[in-house]
């Protein structure tokens, strides 16, 4: 036994001496062939048939039988993708799903391995990338040495199968992420273990306690693959629909993972009682072995890490992040479709180079709209490498629209490699070669990141570069923004530009051949519609059961997935609009709408206000009919709907204090050189800046649609045009005046030595 278990592990397995003197006191048994050896419904009639039996014992359960049915049809597209990418004899050997499914092991190993493996990171936490980069690193360790994948038997190929596919698809899909990525990761380690601890079983002849053994294995090997099957049809964009996914919940995963850890424990219990101990030494040999591998990669991932920080640290991905969850909002993420099936988007998605401008007047949804465009291409877009930037002011500060500060962001972008294992050579070097001015805080020059664009573009095979809101920049600053896009695209033949802008800027003066398309009010009329009828069912609208059912009649065809009954609020508010008034409104709405979502969103919170709806009919009457009086061929007046919101929302000059607070408050937003958080803009109001007159919940009443807060719990501006609005409205909000407050107020809390906020201003105030 000792010298086949040497022969067994080679060079993988080193035995310890103590290892050697565990193994001389196993049991010994007398050789016996395959009939001997099968007692009822033990297992070890065939060593190599583990998975297998309980491949067959998944597809015998009758509970599982649908789920296993869709996992079938599931696997069996996936091995048809992978045979594309393999030789045609690896293909005409296989016969059968399980013997397939090792093509399927070997594709993705060689997509690793040639660093062509792509992720969704965007929104994913540092965590989970690292856990993500670990398993990937665990597949490759254990495939190197003599590519394991021609090795296992097909039936544990299903399992390794299982595993490389949902790898990547669970990541395209926030719902129960991190549960799933636990369980995907507790797999992948067993499945790497008991490949170890197969090579003892398969020479151990010991009859029953092997039979034991292998009965224990058979269990934990069918949980395991029943737990892919489920995880597979939960996250196979063929088979999540609503439906489905409302049977699985966390505690079905939470569940399933629990069940995969038990019969493991059993399978351990098992080796520990029945002197299985050698498999213990190999088992921590190999797991040495994989922390060393593990060690050094992390190693190098964090000297990896510190040259996109260095290049950039704009938060690029929780901008993406707050438009998709905040502007725009889950229940609207399949909107768009007027854009992505427009033909001039889909003549430039086709080319390999070229530029497309989305251009629009203020409030007509374009950042929403590059938003899904962007989710978009990251989805279909498989070989290109893809950077995008939000040059919104209401965001953050405006030194963060600088070009500098764009090129930078895209530059950190796309600085790793394909599969994001590595550094491009051009940045390395550039980062090795500055670190003397690293060391003086000192970032690149505009022309040292155009000039890096273009090497690290000319490596990729294709890249797509997202801007949106050209306008926003500084005076000035778009054009020398698009001066060093152009240098760009003149160099590097295999990029693409989409900028998204109001009409003023000048996009085709820098880019020949510019493929546009204008928002006017038909292109995106169906998502403003969706957008109507969606609100009239959100509770926070206080429409009343009766209107809601109204709209489902009439709507309910058009827009199915987003009248699904929400409910009253529960604070017993209700609107006093009826239903005749709400389909009047709805259409009023649309006909005069022309493509502006923010008049929408400004409108609908005149009618339908959050914090104070309408009750009595009449009033609510009284408004629609002004509403309707106005012509449906012109185009909305944004300041007229601001003015309503204002008198709406701030305090009348009765309540002079509250007013005053109010106004501050909007003073501040229209100064401030960083974004302030919520609690320090109400300290900020007060005279001194020493307490809080308004608490930030009421601050966020009164300027209710004209500032929000962020994922970050900062203040901005609800919208670009906010901004604009407010400088227009004369004295009381010029810039001057903004700054003469905040001058003020500094200088009244300086003058207080009593008063510390040093734990809330951190960074000083302006």
């Amino acid at each position: 036994m000792t010298a086949y278990l040497k022969h067994k592990f080679g060079e993988l397995v080193r035995l310890s001496p103590s290892s050697e003197r565990e193994t001389s006191r196993l049991p010994s048994a007398p050789p016996t062939d395959a009939a001997a050896v099968n007692h009822g419904t033990s297992v070890c009639a065939s060593d190599s048939d583990l998975w297998k039996l309980a491949y067959e014992r998944l597809q015998s359960d009758e509970s599982l039988k649908s789920v296993i049915e869709q996992y079938k049809t599931i696997l069996r597209d996936v091995v048809e993708e992978a045979k594309k990418d393999l030789s045609e004899s690896k293909v005409l050997n296989a016969q059968g799903l399980p013997e397939e499914m090792v093509l399927v092991v070997q594709s993705k190993i060689d997509i690793m391995n040639t660093k062509q493996w792509k992720f969704q990171w965007r929104g994913k936490t540092l965590a989970v990338r690292n856990e993500v980069n670990r398993l990937v690193k665990v597949i490759k360790a254990i495939s190197d040495p003599a590519s394991a994948a021609a090795s296992f038997n097909p039936y544990a190929s299903l399992a390794w199968g299982g595993v490389c596919f949902l790898l990547p698809l669970i990541l395209n899909d926030s719902d129960q992420l991190t549960l799933a990525l636990e369980g995907i990761k507790t797999i992948t380690d067993l499945i790497d273990q008991y490949r170890i601890i197969e090579n003892v079983y398969v020479g151990y002849t010991h009859p029953t306690e092997k039979g034991g053994l292998g009965d224990a294995m058979v269990s934990l090997y069918q949980s395991i693959l029943a737990y892919q099957a489920k995880a597979a049809c939960y996250y196979s964009l063929k088979t999540t629909n609503r439906a489905f996914r409302n049977i699985v919940k966390k505690e079905d995963w939470l569940g399933m993972a629990g069940d995969i850890k038990d019969r493991n424990q059993t399978c351990r219990n098992i080796m520990r009682d029945t002197e299985f101990k050698v498999m213990q030494a190999a088992l921590n040999k190999h797991t040495q072995m994989l922390e060393d591998i593990l060690k050094n990669a992390q190693q190098h991932d964090t000297e990896n890490e510190r040259i996109p920080t260095w290049i950039s640290s704009f938060p690029v991905e929780s901008e993406h992040d707050d438009v998709r969850n905040n502007s725009l909002g889950s229940r609207y993420w399949s909107s768009g479709t007027w854009l992505l099936e427009n033909e001039t988007f889909l003549q430039w998605q086709a080319s390999t180079s070229g530029t497309f401008w989305l251009r629009g007047p203020v409030g007509t949804g374009k950042t929403c709209a590059v938003c899904i465009a962007i989710e978009h291409l990251f989805k279909t877009a498989t070989s290109a490498r893809i950077a995008f930037f939000y040059c919104s002011k209401t965001r953050h500060s405006a030194e963060s629209n600088d070009p500098k500060v764009v090129l930078g962001s895209l530059l950190a972008q796309l600085s790793y490699s394909a599969a994001g294992e590595s550094i491009h050579p051009p940045i390395r070097a550039k980062y090795d070669n500055d670190k003397e001015r690293r060391g003086n805080g000192a970032k690149l020059s505009q022309k040292e990141y155009t000039d890096l664009l273009i090497e690290v573009t000319k490596l990729n095979k294709q890249t797509i570069v997202v801007i949106d809101a050209l306008d926003e920049g500084p005076n000035g600053q778009s054009f020398e923004l698009l001066s060093s896009l152009q240098l760009i695209s003149n160099e590097s033949p295999a990029v693409k530009f989409f900028f998204s802008s109001r009409m003023e800027v000048r996009v085709n003066q820098h880019f020949q051949n510019t493929m546009d398309l204008t928002v006017i009010g038909q292109e995106n009329s169906q998502d403003i519609k969706l957008f109507i009828i969606g609100e009239f069912f959100a509770p926070r609208r206080h429409v009343t059961d009766e209107v809601k059912a109204t709209i489902r009649d009439q709507y309910g065809c058009q827009f199915p997935s987003i009248l699904y009954p929400d409910g009253t609020a529960t604070d017993g508010l209700k609107s006093g609009m009826t239903s005749e008034q709400g389909s009047r409104l709805i259409k009023a709405l649309m006909n005069r709408a022309h493509g502006m979502f923010r008049w929408v969103e400004l409108q609908l919170d005149i009618f339908l206000k959050p914090d104070k709806p309408i009750y009595i009919k009449e009033d609510f009457e009284e408004k629609l009919c002004a509403l309707e009086l106005d012509s449906p061929s012109e185009l909305p007046d944004l300041d007229k709907a601001y003015d309503q919101t204002f008198n709406s929302n701030i305090p009348p000059a009765d309540q002079k204090h509250a007013r005053e607070y109010a106004v501050r408050a909007l003073k501040w937003t229209l100064c401030s050189q960083r974004p302030l958080t919520l609690e320090e803009l109400a300290y900020a109001i007060s005279d001194d800046g020493s307490a809080k007159p308004l608490s930030e919940d009421v601050i966020l009443q009164h300027c209710s649609n004209f500032i929000i807060k962020d994922n970050q719990g900062c203040v901005q501006h609800a919208h670009f045009s906010v901004t604009q609005y407010l400088e227009q409205r004369g004295l009381e909000f010029s810039r001057p005046t903004a700054h003469i407050l905040a001058a003020t107020t500094c200088l009244s809390y300086f003058n207080r030595p009593d008063s510390d906020l040093s734990g809330i201003f951190g960074r000083g105030w302006t």
